[in-house]
């Protein structure tokens, strides 16, 4: 698979999955096949993606490390939505009835694209559904998870085209988790969110529609950078330009000036804390970049930006920078 670049990516080797690894700069990043899941970034010494360590932390999916969110971000309310008068249940005959962030993260991805340049490895991941892959999502889809891993960081590009013969809802998204070196734990972080309101939620934390809260003066304004300390913080910001195609940044930096910079082309931001972590909990910061908010398909606001016509794509762009302390 490796050829003369600066980068080189060879097939990698945890048991029990498959793996394609990049290596050069100084950089090494591993990704899974199964949802084209990043398990590893590492610059130096470095490890700034929290991933999965192996095939059973990846297969129990706990906290959704780094997952692709396809066709939804976030959760659905009651596992279920209504679209185009059908009622479509993503947990058929089932009591649980808690559903979050898409199904495609534990589909199996081909690699359908390596291009090496000077200063970057780039990756095609595509994974092709059919109608009846999936409970209650009835629509086929060819989605595609484009890598461009650098030695500043990685971007990534989820693209999607409806291939049925129908409308279909589709949102997505990305979701990883960052450790700061010189943070040994959360409390330690600083972090800065372009955000003057979030979104309203219920006890599920399922948004109710159509509500936002001012963050000013509470816990979650965040829009000056400050050190997060001992609050759990689980929400769904709302940046300023987000919901009108305008790039948006979220900031975290250790106690040493260890700075990631998350940034995606449209949306809103999820902050979790990683409080309900079964492995080393609120050790690493998750900022969820994602194209809606959740449970959009249940809001009939969000209908228009959510329905994806037969035949066309829709993409959403989004990676992070990491720059070292002292650089």
């Amino acid at each position: 698979m490796s050829s003369a670049s600066d980068f080189e990516i060879s097939e990698g080797r945890l048991p029990g999955l498959r793996t394609v690894v990049v290596e050069g700069h100084g950089v090494r990043c591993e990704i899974a096949h199964r949802g084209a899941t990043v398990l590893s970034w590492r610059s130096g010494h470095d490890d700034i993606i929290d991933g999965y360590h192996d095939a059973t932390e990846l297969g129990g999916q706990d906290g959704v490390r780094s997952g692709i969110l396809v066709p939804f971000a976030g959760r659905i309310r009651d596992a279920a939505y209504t679209w185009n008068e059908l009622r479509h249940d993503l947990r058929p005959g089932s009591s649980d009835r808690d559903v979050f962030h898409g199904v495609l993260r534990e589909s199996y991805f081909e690699l359908v694209g390596v291009t090496r340049e000077p200063e970057a490895a780039r990756m095609r991941f595509r994974a092709v559904t059919s109608r009846s892959r999936h409970a209650g999502y009835p629509f086929p889809l060819c989605s595609d998870v484009d890598y461009v891993v650098r030695r500043e960081g990685i971007d990534v590009s989820v693209s999607v085209v409806n291939t049925g013969e129908s409308p279909a809802p589709i949102t997505l998204g990305w979701h990883p988790y960052f450790r700061l070196p010189s943070a040994r734990s959360v409390d330690a972080i600083t972090l800065r969110v372009n955000a003057s309101s979030v979104l309203v939620t219920d006890a599920q934390l399922l948004p109710v529609h159509g509500e936002t809260r001012d963050v000013t003066g509470t816990s979650l304004d965040f829009r000056e950078a400050r050190i997060i300390g001992t609050d759990m913080i689980d929400a769904c910001f709302l940046p300023a330009g987000g919901a009108d195609g305008g790039r948006v940044e979220t900031q975290v930096a250790g106690p040493a000036g260890d700075t990631v910079t998350m940034w995606q082309s449209s949306g809103a931001v999820y902050v979790y804390t990683g409080d309900r972590l079964a492995r080393d909990s609120r050790a690493s910061i998750a900022v969820e970049a994602i194209s809606h908010v959740p449970d959009a398909f249940n809001d009939p606001t969000a209908r228009s930006t959510v329905s994806l016509a037969p035949g066309a794509s829709r993409t959403f762009r989004c990676g992070f920078d990491y720059h070292p302390a002292g650089s």
